[in-house]
């Protein structure tokens, strides 16, 4: 809290199990790892207890073949993210400290050097993706746990950060996509702001 999230601003980041947001939203399985995850759930050949909540958990999931999260075996589902981070932030708090890695407040350049250089023709660096959106440099990671999707993207040109996030982890979930889309707005308007300020 004191390296990271106080100076990027962050006031709304829990790192369960010790600490639980306010509220949480609702995340949704896809048919596939609710089976999965079911299937590892019962102990001593339980199949009676996993049935009654597959049957619960789709009478709470929206249209589709979805699964509600909170009817899930809780003490399961705290470990699914082990060593991935587990930290439970809004989106816009996420934005926040990723732009706070970068831009020299919380790293400094050597560092973010290191962390942003990759192999001769590689694109992975040390846990970040170096691309391009829109022809631009873009540093970007994703992740996925049971019941939800996420990403950041960073476009060091503007010092802009963008994360999003989805309350399922369904293949069908665009978060990455999503957020392409706002870079390339985004980076047209600071485009724009930049020509209008230098006529």
């Amino acid at each position: 809290r004191e390296r990271v999230f106080a100076p990027a601003g962050v006031t709304g980041a829990y790192l369960p199990p010790g600490e639980s947001p306010p509220s949480l939203v609702t995340g949704y399985l896809s048919d596939g790892l609710a089976t999965l995850l079911g299937a590892i759930w019962p102990q001593d050949g339980d199949l009676g207890a996993y049935e009654e909540w597959r049957s619960r958990a789709a009478a709470q999931g929206p249209a589709g073949e979805l699964f509600a999260l909170t009817t899930f075996p809780q003490e399961l589902l705290a470990s699914v993210g082990w060593t991935g981070g587990g930290l439970e932030a809004r989106p816009l708090d996420v934005a926040r400290a990723t732009r706070a890695i970068f831009d020299g407040t919380v790293l400094g350049e050597d560092d973010v050097a290191a962390m942003t250089t990759t192999v001769p023709g590689g694109t992975f660096a040390q846990g970040i993706l170096n691309r391009e959106v829109d022809g631009e440099v873009a540093f970007q990671q994703s992740g996925i746990l049971p019941g939800y999707n996420s990403g950041i993207l960073y476009l060091p040109e503007w010092n802009v950060a963008i994360a999003a996030s989805a309350n399922t982890e369904s293949p069908n979930a665009t978060v990455p996509m999503l957020i392409d889309e706002v870079a390339v707005v985004v980076r047209a308007l600071y485009a724009q702001a930049a020509t209008d300020e230098a006529a």
